[in-house]
């Protein structure tokens, strides 16, 4: 699939190349479970001076949801960023009631550093610090 800003085959090559180096700011993988689709995770705003960036995970397929396939992914993911980046520090956010995400997250060592109201609906900002 084309991201939504390439107009070319051409300029969707010339995007992956260019978010293929290791001086991107943006990293991810698609989840596969039984060589089916199901999801992505990504680490965006990879900041190498301060060893830090932020985590997005969807799982699309509600029928993978609450398995425990989320705070495992995230934990391999958490393993190659500190590897491949040099990672300390990892942010998340989610709105607050998305209780399963915060779960997910807490699980594996995410706490909440700040509550905070947008546009009349309620977020959390997480944290990992990376060991």
């Amino acid at each position: 699939m084309f991201p939504f800003d390439a107009k070319s085959l051409d300029e969707s090559i010339k995007n992956y190349k260019k978010y293929s180096t290791d001086e991107t700011t943006s990293f991810g993988r698609c989840i596969h479970i039984d060589d089916k689709y199901i999801g992505d995770i990504w680490a965006y705003c990879i900041d190498a001076q301060n060893k830090s960036g932020y985590l997005s995970i969807v799982i699309f397929n509600k029928s993978y949801w609450k398995k425990g396939l989320g705070s495992k992914v995230i934990k391999d993911f958490v393993n190659i960023l500190k590897n491949k980046y040099d990672l300390q520090k990892l942010f998340a956010y989610t709105f607050t009631n998305n209780v399963a995400s915060i779960k997910c997250l807490q699980k594996v060592g995410f706490e909440t550093v700040e509550d905070f109201e947008e546009d009349g609906v309620w977020s959390k900002k997480l944290v990992q610090i990376i060991k």
